[in-house]
């Protein structure tokens, strides 16, 4: 049994209040440690993320998907202003039908993508939708144009 165990309940509070006090008077200093640890380390740093990435995709996918997309925003100066409650992980893809599921460690065709329905407004509310990555890459490669060529091509050869 370790030492803090056999501690009895008033001892442990006691000891996390000095504890607590401690890291409040040497906020700063602790701080500064942690930074050049992390810096000294950045394994350690890589698995840390990771570790925090799949517990939050676990517990809330909407909170990821928005933290993602607000670093993806911030990076590439893009208008931004969703909030959790904007973004809803349906069921299926509202475009393709396909059941949405996360991927373990990568991006799939039945991947939940945050979609921009008119790119140049940037990731604002009314304007993001969830749908699958394949749906999402069709249509960012693909003009209105493109696909109406495709239909008319199988309406064609259907034809015949």
């Amino acid at each position: 049994m370790s030492r803090y165990a056999s501690l009895s309940e008033e001892q442990k509070e006691k000891n996390r209040k000095r504890c607590s006090l401690y890291s409040k008077k040497h906020r700063k200093r602790l701080n500064e440690l942690a930074r050049k640890y992390r810096a000294d380390h950045p394994e350690v740093e890589r698995d840390a993320k990771k570790r925090a990435r799949k517990k939050l995709k676990e517990k809330s996918p909407e909170k990821l998907i928005l933290f993602e997309v607000r670093k993806r925003a911030r990076a590439r100066g893009i208008r931004f202003n969703l909030e959790e409650s904007d973004i809803r992980v349906p069921k299926l893809c509202p475009i393709l039908g396909i059941e949405l599921s996360f991927g373990v460690g990568r991006v799939h065709d039945a991947s939940p993508s945050l979609d921009r329905v008119i790119p140049s407004l940037g990731y604002v509310k009314g304007n993001c939708f969830i749908i699958s990555a394949k749906a999402n890459r069709m249509k960012q490669e693909n003009t209105l144009e493109d696909f109406l060529k495709i239909i008319q091509y199988i309406q064609e050869r259907l034809a015949q």
